[in-house]
C-alpha cells in the first residue's frame, strides 16, 4: 500500500495577523486605512481548526487547558500534533508564541512586558530567553533589524 501523504500544517497556517488596517493611497492620491480581516484559513482538520480558534481567543493557553477544551488528554494531543505538525504540543506552542511576538515586535511599538502578554508568554523575561535560544537575538534587536522606520504610517492595530 502506498504512504498516505498530507500537507503539514506549520504555525504560519494558522496565525492570523495581529494588524488591524494598511494605510494606501488610493489612484486619486487620497490616503485612507484599507481593512485587514485577520481570518484562519481551514486546515483540513476540525480539530486543528478548533486549536487555531482557541490559540486566537488566547495564545496563553496551556497544553493541559487545550487538552482538556478537546476532551482528550496531553499524552493523545502530543500524538495527534506529531502527526499533523512534526512537532509535538509545546514546541508548536512555542512557535506560535514566537511568530506573535515577531509580528508584534515589526509592526508596532508596544513595550516588551505588553508584547510578552499579548504573544501568550509569561513574562518578558521568558520571552527574551526564547528568542535568543531559538532566533539567537533579543527582542530589541529583532525589532531593529525587522521594523521599519515608518511604521506608524504603514499599518494599524489594536
Amino acid at each position: 500500500m502506498e504512504k498516505i501523504r498530507f500537507k503539514k500544517i506549520t504555525v504560519a497556517d494558522i496565525c492570523p495577523t495581529i494588524l488591524t488596517g494598511r494605510h494606501i493611497v488610493n489612484e486619486k492620491g487620497w490616503k485612507c486605512i484599507e481593512p485587514i480581516v485577520a481570518t484562519i484559513a481551514p486546515t483540513g482538520s476540525r480539530i486543528f481548526d478548533a486549536i487555531a480558534q482557541a490559540l486566537a481567543k488566547d495564545s496563553s493557553i496551556t497544553v493541559f487547558e487545550l487538552a482538556n477544551a478537546l476532551g482528550t488528554n496531553t499524552t493523545d494531543l502530543n500524538a495527534f500534533f506529531r502527526l499533523l505538525t512534526g512537532l509535538d504540543t509545546r514546541e508548536f506552542l512555542k512557535q506560535y508564541r514566537l511568530t506573535r511576538a515577531c509580528e508584534w515586535l515589526a509592526n508596532t511599538d508596544l513595550k516588551l512586558i505588553e508584547i510578552a502578554r499579548r504573544s501568550g508568554f509569561p513574562s518578558a523575561s521568558y520571552m527574551t530567553h526564547l528568542f535568543v535560544q531559538e532566533l539567537k537575538c533579543t527582542p530589541n534587536e529583532y525589532r531593529k533589524q525587522h521594523r521599519p522606520k515608518n511604521f506608524r504610517d504603514l499599518y494599524t492595530w489594536d
